[in-house]
C-alpha cells in the first residue's frame, strides 16, 4: 500500500465506487507538481497529482474529488446528447474485476484496467461498456480541418454519400494520417 503524497484531512465519506471502507479526504501533492505520483483515480484513470481527492489507504484506492461528485452510479439512457448508447438500457458504474476478462471500451476501443470503474449496460447481450471519460465525448463536433460540415462520432462503417467528395470521405485520419479502414473503431467523420 502506498501512502498518499499529501495530507489526509479529517473529513471522510462513503462512495458507491468503494463501499468496503470510508474514504478519507486527502490533499494530494501539497501544491507541488509531482509527475511521479503513482496514485491513479479509479474512476477517470488519470494520475492524482495535486488537489483534493478521496483515498482508502487499506485498499490503495484513490479518486479525484471532482470525479467522486460528477459521475453518477447509474446512468439512465439515453441521457440528453449521449450518442454512445442510444437504447433505453441503464448503465451502471462498476469495478472491473479479473473475472470480467478483457474487453475494449465500446467508444474508444481502449482496454479497461483491473480495479478501475467502467459504465456497463445491465441488459443481457447488449455488451456496451465505456470508460467514464468516454461518456463525456460529444456526439458532434466542428473542426477547422473540415469546415464544410459538422463531424459525427460514429462507428467506422459508414457508406459515403452526400455533397462531400470521395477524398473528403477517405478513411485516413486527417490529423495523424493513419489508415483507419482496417481498424474497427469509433471516430469523428463527416456524415453529410
Amino acid at each position: 500500500m502506498a501512502a498518499a503524497s499529501g495530507n489526509q484531512l479529517t473529513e471522510s465519506r462513503t462512495h458507491f465506487a468503494h463501499p468496503q471502507h470510508p474514504l478519507l479526504k486527502t490533499q494530494y501533492g501539497g501544491g507541488e507538481r509531482q509527475p511521479s505520483s503513482r496514485h491513479v483515480c479509479r474512476i477517470c484513470g488519470t494520475r492524482v497529482v495535486a488537489g483534493a481527492g478521496y483515498r482508502c489507504d487499506h485498499c490503495d484506492f484513490d479518486i479525484h474529488e471532482a470525479c467522486a461528485d460528477f459521475f453518477p452510479e447509474k446512468m439512465i439512457t439515453p441521457p440528453p446528447n449521449f450518442f454512445g448508447h442510444p437504447w433505453s438500457h441503464n448503465l451502471a458504474l462498476r469495478q472491473v474485476t479479473a473475472a470480467d476478462g478483457s474487453w475494449p471500451c465500446t467508444l474508444c476501443r481502449g482496454p479497461f484496467q483491473h480495479g478501475h470503474l467502467a459504465y456497463r449496460c445491465g441488459a443481457r447481450r447488449c455488451g456496451f461498456a465505456a470508460h467514464p471519460l468516454c461518456t463525456m465525448l460529444p456526439g458532434e463536433i466542428r473542426s477547422p480541418l473540415h469546415r464544410k460540415h459538422a463531424l459525427t462520432h460514429t462507428e467506422l462503417m459508414l457508406i459515403p454519400s452526400g455533397p462531400c467528395t470521395p477524398a473528403e470521405m477517405a478513411r485516413v485520419c486527417s490529423v495523424c494520417r493513419r489508415d483507419c479502414s482496417t481498424v474497427r473503431t469509433r471516430h469523428y467523420r463527416c456524415a453529410a
